[in-house]
């Protein structure tokens, strides 16, 4: 948890989310770059970095959470499967 969103370039980052969208509004990946004016402090610029970090993590698992909630379809066909007679390998000795 952040205590604040960073600002950057003077302009504070907003974030919204609703049903799993996250909406961004501001420039984050400003932070990404050389600052050739030296105006970020590094607290603004470590803030910025943690943030995106995390995102990026919030978007991974989130995805990854959905997935398994998913069906699996190929495992829904038996077809597929080999049968148990075909899994159980032959008693020794008996040979045909």
């Amino acid at each position: 948890m952040f205590a604040q969103l960073p600002a950057l370039a003077n302009q504070p980052i907003t974030l919204r989310y609703w049903q799993g969208i996250v909406l961004m509004i501001g420039n984050l990946a400003l932070a990404w770059g050389p600052d050739e004016t030296l105006q970020q402090t590094r607290e603004s610029l470590r803030t910025a970095h943690e943030l995106g970090i995390n995102l990026l993590y919030f978007a991974t698992r989130r995805r990854h959470l959905l997935g398994l909630q998913r069906p699996d379809v190929s495992a829904g066909s038996t077809a597929a499967q080999p049968s148990l007679s075909e899994r159980v390998s032959r008693e020794p000795g008996n040979y045909e």
